[in-house]
C-alpha cells in the first residue's frame, strides 16, 4: 500500500504540475510562451519516464540513459549551470564501468547509477520552470508564489521517489517473513487439538471452524507472498 501511495503522487505531481503551469500562464499566448510550456511538460514527461525506468531497472536491466532517445532536447544546455551539469551527464552510448566511475564517490553500482537519473531530471526540470526569469519566453514573468507553487510540485514528486526507493533498497528483512510464517503455520496445525479438546461432542462444527480458519489465514500468507 505505500509502494502504491509512493506512485500515485509521482503521477499526480506530475499532473498538477503541468496543469498549474497552464493556468498560471494563460493569457501568456506568444510562441515563445507556447515553447516554454511545452518543454516544461517534455521535461516533466521525460521526468516521469526516467523514474519508472528506474524503478524496474532490477528486474528489467534496461539502463535508465537508454530508454529515451539520445538526442534528448531536455539535455540542450540553456544555461551555464545546465551546461555544467550536462558535460559529466552520461550518454547512452557510454561504457558501463565509465559511466560508474564519472559518478563514483566509493563503490557503486549500476542500480546506484540509475537512481540518480531523477535526480538530475529534476534538476533540469526546476531550471526549465525558472528559465522564464530571462525575460524571453513571457511577457511579464511570474509571481515568485506562482514559482514556488510550481516548484513545490517537483519537490513533492522528488520526495516520492525517494519513498519508492527506500522501499526497492531496504525490502522487508526475509528473517522475519520466515518467523511470521512458521509461527503461523503451527498455529494454525495446532488449532484442531485445542478445538477438539473444547468442544469433544461437536466434531462437524470443529471441522467448519478449522476449515474457515485455515482458509482466512492461509489465504492472506498467499497474498502478501504475491
Amino acid at each position: 500500500m505505500e509502494s502504491r501511495q509512493y506512485l500515485s503522487d509521482c503521477y499526480r505531481n506530475c499532473r498538477e504540475l503541468v496543469q498549474h503551469l497552464c493556468i498560471l500562464t494563460l493569457f501568456e499566448d506568444s510562441p515563445s510562451a507556447q515553447e516554454w510550456r511545452r518543454q516544461v511538460a517534455y521535461r516533466t514527461i521525460v521526468l516521469l519516464r526516467v523514474t519508472m525506468a528506474a524503478i524496474e531497472y532490477r528486474s528489467s536491466s534496461i539502463n535508465t540513459w537508454d530508454v529515451t532517445d539520445e538526442n534528448l532536447e531536455l539535455l540542450t544546455p540553456t544555461t551555464p549551470a545546465h551546461r555544467r551539469l550536462v558535460s559529466v551527464m552520461p550518454s547512452a552510448l557510454t561504457p558501463q564501468n565509465q559511466r560508474i566511475s564519472k559518478w563514483a564517490h566509493g563503490e557503486r553500482t549500476m542500480a546506484d547509477e540509475n537512481f540518480r537519473a531523477p535526480i538530475v531530471l529534476a534538476y533540469n526540470l526546476r531550471e526549465a520552470i525558472l528559465v522564464q526569469r530571462n525575460g524571453e519566453y513571457l511577457e511579464k514573468r511570474m509571481h515568485v508564489n506562482e514559482e514556488l507553487k510550481i516548484l513545490g510540485f517537483v519537490s513533492d514528486y522528488v520526495t516520492a521517489f525517494h519513498g519508492l526507493k527506500k522501499l526497492i533498497t531496504a525490502p522487508f528483512p526475509f528473517p522475519l517473513v520466515q518467523m511470521t510464517r512458521t509461527f503461523l503455520f503451527f498455529w494454525v496445525f495446532s488449532l484442531p487439538l485445542v478445538l477438539v479438546h473444547a468442544i469433544p461432542q461437536q466434531p462437524v462444527q470443529v471441522m467448519v471452524i478449522m476449515f474457515f480458519v485455515t482458509y482466512g489465514f492461509l489465504g492472506l500468507e498467499y497474498v502478501s507472498m504475491e
